[in-house]
């Protein structure tokens, strides 16, 4: 493989992230990928592959998946070697959604990456043994236990740091940007993990509002159970940032990485714009850009729907979007038809 091979000695970075995109393209060291297809089975002698995602569960069918759960002492002592030896490897996906509130425009980016967690260094190895430890003792003591490792909040980050070294934070209106990450958890367990549906985050205040008599029922109940059954250590992991990956890119300084996976925005969309035997659809005609194989959505809410943008090329079976005018000037002349 051309170019550099991860650095995952205790001197090496945290956490490496690539887009899936050009993961598939380029896959790291230990990964041999499958000319005549999308799989890649891994060396379990260098890497743990912890993902848990269902639209990548083809692609990696080796994977022990995002709950790994013991039973005894002996596995989990013999699992938490595994996990200090060799790196973790999953994927998430990551989004960003911009409301124009003048306009009333929501437009959504999103994404996949390709993660691997560089256990041998200093601070995330500290902070699994320590955390793997609280769960041992739970377990010697004849509890159920899990520790959880949250990475979602540094892949957030990441993102946010993206776009605004890019200026691409600055709208002409007001405006509320979100960002979100999901599949980003490893957790160990000889029980279950915390369901996340349970948890006091702000993010879902809305809906335990709207579901207020459930959650009034649910909430404490789970909670209640929880506590009594199990003991739950870790959480989110902070103290750490990500770096972006590929190739080459240990050649590069941080202005040329942010423009390369810019340039893939750009990338993708020209690809979505493709056609094979069938036409696309209009909304693939005339989609925004997207990250690292993700779709991005726009829509207009409140008066009459408009297509946003125009296809860079006529496609063939799709006419082009009328103007209201248009549409005006149509309804006056059969109006004209039905008194003759």
């Amino acid at each position: 493989m051309a170019g550099l091979d991860m650095d995952l000695t205790p001197s090496g970075d945290a956490i490496y992230i690539t887009l899936l995109e050009e993961f598939q393209r380029c896959p790291p060291q230990f990964f041999t990928p499958n000319p005549s297809s999308t799989v890649f089975r891994h060396d379990v002698e260098q890497v743990n592959v912890c993902d848990r995602s269902k639209r990548s569960k083809s692609m990696f069918p080796d994977s022990m998946g995002g709950v790994l759960v013991i039973s005894t002492e002996a596995q989990l002592q013999q699992l938490t070697s595994r996990l200090l030896e060799r790196p973790i490897f999953f994927t998430v996906d990551i989004e960003r959604t911009v409301n124009e509130m003048c306009s009333k425009v929501t437009r959504e980016t999103r994404g996949r990456l390709a993660v691997t967690v560089n256990t041998k260094h200093p601070h995330v190895h500290q902070l699994m043994m320590s955390w793997l430890a609280q769960g041992a003792d739970a377990l010697r003591r004849g509890q159920n236990f899990a520790v959880e490792f949250d990475f979602d909040g540094i892949f957030i980050s990441w993102l946010k740091d993206v776009y605004q070294r890019a200026d691409m934070e600055v709208f002409d209106c007001g405006w509320n940007i979100m960002y979100s990450c999901k599949n980003g958890k490893v957790t160990v367990t000889n029980y279950s993990e915390f369901d996340d549906m349970f948890a006091c985050e702000p993010s879902l205040a809305i809906a335990c509002v709207i579901c207020l008599p459930c959650c009034l029922l649910a909430f404490p109940c789970y909670r209640i159970h929880r506590a009594i059954k199990v003991e739950d250590f870790g959480g989110k992991v902070n103290g750490i940032k990500a770096t972006y990956w590929n190739a080459n890119a240990q050649l590069q300084g941080m202005e040329s990485v942010i423009t390369h996976v810019l340039a893939l925005i750009a990338q993708d969309n020209a690809a979505q714009a493709r056609t094979v035997d069938m036409p696309p659809s209009y909304d693939a005609a005339v989609g925004d850009p997207v990250v690292g194989g993700g779709q991005q959505r726009t829509s207009h809410l409140g008066g009459i729907q408009q297509p946003v943008g125009q296809p860079v090329v006529q496609q063939p079976g799709y006419a082009q979007p009328m103007g209201q005018q248009s549409l005006i000037l149509i309804l006056i002349r059969v109006k004209r038809t039905q008194l003759k």
